[in-house]
């Protein structure tokens, strides 16, 4: 009942909640009214339908890359999409974690994804040297997963977005 986990979370003052549950208000208002502070949602989505027959075309000047095939971003390319994916998410908007941590938590994700195989692909967009959008996929029992994924926002609304994803779920 809601009244047993409301009695745990005052008793056990956990810092995280993870709800593994639709959505509701009532269940935010619950989580708000003992102290918690929704921090981010993540959902999970399946692809229903199938492959569009004809994949996004990138705009004159970008490139798309193969991360696993040798090439290596720079640091600074690594750290702007660090922030462009983490800025979102609750590190970087926990006060008991320093801007600089939650960046270099992100860049020792990427950094994992790209060179521990982690991720067992990674796309990338590059305009000229400028690595401008960035996507990890993981496979785990035969399916595949996106668990990064970015555009720089100099560059987004140009379907660099809709091209990564598109690359993700046709290899």
């Amino acid at each position: 009942s809601l009244e047993e986990v409301r009695t745990a979370l005052i008793k056990e003052r956990p810092d995280v909640v993870y709800v593994f549950a639709p959505f509701s208000n009532p269940s935010l208002e619950f989580l708000e009214n003992v102290g918690f502070h929704l921090m981010t949602v993540r959902n999970t989505y399946a692809l229903k339908r199938g492959v569009p027959e004809q994949a996004p075309q990138l705009p004159e000047g970008y490139r798309l890359a193969s991360l696993v095939d040798g090439i290596k971003p720079s640091e600074e390319a690594l750290r702007d999409m660090a922030v462009t994916i983490g800025s979102p998410g609750r590190y970087f908007h926990d006060p008991r974690i320093k801007r600089e941590e939650a960046i270099e938590l992100y860049m020792s994700w990427l950094r994992n994804s790209l060179y521990q195989d982690y991720a067992q692909e990674v796309f990338a967009i590059f305009k000229g040297e400028t690595m401008t959008g960035l996507i990890t996929i993981k496979v785990k029992e035969d399916k595949g997963y996106i668990d990064l994924m970015g555009v720089l926002p100099s560059h987004q609304g140009s379907g660099l977005g809709s091209i990564l994803h598109d690359r993700a779920v046709r290899d």
